[in-house]
């Protein structure tokens, strides 16, 4: 499993975009590094991307469980989750009325970008943790031309 963070200070948006096979242990790690970020960076809004990431190995008594867990952004931050096949935006939907959380899902990048406003790709600085857990910003890696 692949995990890429990424920041826009000036949104306030932090982007978290999940590639490849993701199991219930990857699961709650993802949960408490995005805490341990957001305790850190002002954060109003966050956009999961799961259009690259299979949830198949994930079972439903997780979702469940993985609802009673403390948010991983601040209550006040705006919730959007990425979900291209319906079998995740159906898992999305189960955490949604699990965690009686608000939860806008997307079937697109694009679509997130959209439904926050933003016209233009954002600009964005890559995150990762030291070794003592604070936050360290980056240059995002240059993304080759498809």
């Amino acid at each position: 499993m692949q995990l890429l963070y990424e920041y826009s200070s000036a949104l306030s948006l932090l982007s978290v975009s999940i590639h490849g096979s993701v199991s219930d242990d990857a699961l709650s790690a993802i949960h408490l590094q995005t805490r341990v970020i957001t305790s850190q960076l002002q954060v109003d809004c966050g956009i999961f991307d799961l259009s690259g990431a299979d949830l198949s190995a994930i079972a439903s008594e997780t979702i469940r469980a993985f609802a009673s867990f403390p948010p991983m952004l601040p209550v006040s931050a705006r919730r959007i989750v990425v979900a291209p096949p319906a079998y995740q935006y159906g898992m999305v939907r189960m955490y949604e009325m699990a965690a009686s959380r608000t939860i806008e899902i997307c079937r697109s990048i694009q679509e997130a970008y959209a439904v926050l406003g933003i016209h233009v790709s954002p600009s964005f600085q890559t995150v990762t943790l030291d070794a003592e857990g604070r936050v360290v910003l980056g240059s995002r890696p240059e993304r080759k031309a498809g």
